[in-house]
């Protein structure tokens, strides 16, 4: 737990509080080697890079690329249901299935449907939906 506390201390620029707490001096040098790497930069700035910090343990390497694939989520989520929409679409075109059919059949909303189908909004549908779709039209 110390790496993750490490970091948001420095974060949220509390680290003097935090070596108040801390009686073991080992851990008391190893936060400021920690401070000294990260220097003034912060600590989201730092994940989000994408270049490893090789002067920093690997537990902190760790929470850092946890933070960046947590920050990238939806990103990578919305470029998943646009493959999904993609092979949906193309299925469905090549079957003729309509948009009602879908629907009604896995009871969704509507609009939802018809905006993921149509306009290709792939923030109408979760991406469990998205996958719910394609099953579908691939089975019809």
């Amino acid at each position: 737990m110390k790496a993750p506390l490490f970091l948001y201390a420095y974060e949220t620029d509390d680290l003097a509080r935090l070596r108040r707490y801390i009686l073991d001096a080992s851990l008391l040098d190893e936060l400021k080697r920690v401070e000294n790497v990260m220097g003034e930069r912060s600590v989201e700035k730092l994940a989000l890079r994408g270049t490893p910090m090789r002067l920093l343990p690997p537990e902190y390497q760790a929470c850092l690329d946890a933070f960046a694939r947590a920050y990238r989520t939806p990103e990578r989520l919305e470029a998943e249901k646009r493959v999904l929409w993609e092979q949906t679409t193309h299925e469905q075109k090549r079957k003729g299935i309509p948009n009602s059919t879908v629907y009604q059949r896995l009871g969704l909303n509507p609009g939802n449907v018809n905006a993921y189908l149509k306009d290709g909004a792939v923030e109408k549908l979760s991406l469990e939906n998205a996958r719910i779709l394609l099953e579908f039209v691939m089975d019809y």
